[in-house]
């Protein structure tokens, strides 16, 4: 009973709990930066994609919602055949590949946004 309650315990509330901040921290890391490199341009300020927009929220869900399905099917999988913990394992992959990708793709949000911004005109704040 211990080994599926520590299986449970640590890919149940430590990683979610890791993976959830990494979302939110990622997020607003590129969006300070990109605050911060603009700060003097009035158009690129106005400009500035949201956090919602540089991890998108819905990427966010898909990847808990498969992360959840393999905690859930994993400490289950330890009583049946072998084919099930294969698919527990295959689920917890892909939810850490999406995890990955989510934070790719908030670096080349980034990258897009001040390679497009970096052509603007500057227009000082007053």
């Amino acid at each position: 009973m211990s080994v599926p309650l520590g299986v449970m315990v640590l890919l149940g509330f430590v990683t979610t709990v890791i993976a959830g901040m990494l979302h939110k921290i990622v997020g607003f890391l590129v969006w300070l930066h990109l605050q911060q490199r603009y700060l003097a341009n009035r158009i690129a300020l106005r400009r500035l994609p949201s956090m919602y927009d540089i991890v998108p929220p819905a990427w966010v869900w898909w990847q808990l919602g498969l992360h959840a399905a393999a905690v859930c099917l994993l400490p289950i999988s330890l009583w049946l055949p072998a084919i099930w913990q294969a698919v527990a394992l295959s689920l917890l992959a892909a939810a850490f590949a999406l995890l990955g990708w989510n934070v790719v793709a908030a670096l080349l949000r980034y990258r897009r946004t001040v390679r497009a911004f970096d052509t603007l005109p500057v227009m000082p704040r007053n």
